[in-house]
């Protein structure tokens, strides 16, 4: 549960950067957004096409960034016995060297990620912002189509690991594991995505 606030600290820090960035793009450029709003009419066939289109700015993944996590993602995930269907974007930003990862929920969870690589040791950082207003910040190592973060600014002793792997080309799993000083990490979260 933790770790979820935590995921959607990141993404809502990351919407208040999106938002300032569209708040600078001229209208035609502007990428469209989706309505997580369940209490909203269903959007029609050509928003529903925009929406699962992935956003692109041109750029492509440079350094250490994980260029296999960019693209739109559907699937289904577990909370705490409760099941959520979900909808992950993932972009690039700042010449490649940044991932953006706007995340939504059946259930009206939104969080941002941003990752980047600190330039000094090479390692991937990611921040996360949700929009229950939480905070987190990782250390995550890249590997073998695999991201493993680790949650460092903690209060009170909470801790948290985030696993991002990539199954298949089009298949994609997030786990989230809590805990804290007293207790062991226990999976808290457990999400599966499909490329769209």
């Amino acid at each position: 549960m933790r770790y979820a606030i935590f995921l959607f600290a990141l993404i809502l820090a990351v919407s208040v950067f999106a938002q300032q960035q569209t708040q600078q793009t001229p209208p035609d450029m502007q990428q469209p957004t989706q309505n997580t709003d369940q209490s909203q009419p269903a959007q029609s066939a050509d928003q529903a096409q925009q929406t699962q289109s992935a956003p692109t700015n041109g750029e492509a993944a440079a350094g250490n960034t994980p260029a296999w996590l960019v693209g739109n993602w559907q699937g289904e995930g577990t909370e705490q016995g409760n099941t959520f269907s979900s909808q992950l974007s993932v972009d690039t930003q700042l010449d490649g060297e940044v991932l953006l990862l706007r995340r939504t929920s059946s259930g009206g969870y939104k969080d941002v990620m941003i990752f980047g690589t600190e330039k000094g040791t090479g390692k991937l950082i990611g921040t996360v912002y949700d929009n229950k207003n939480h905070i987190g910040i990782y250390s995550c190592d890249n590997g073998n189509q695999q991201i493993v973060c680790s949650q460092v600014a903690t209060q009170g002793g909470f801790t948290s690991k985030m696993t991002i792997q990539l199954v298949d080309p089009s298949k994609l799993h997030v786990t989230v594991e809590s805990g804290n000083a007293s207790q062991p990490l226990t999976k808290t979260l457990d999400l599966n995505y499909q490329k769209s």
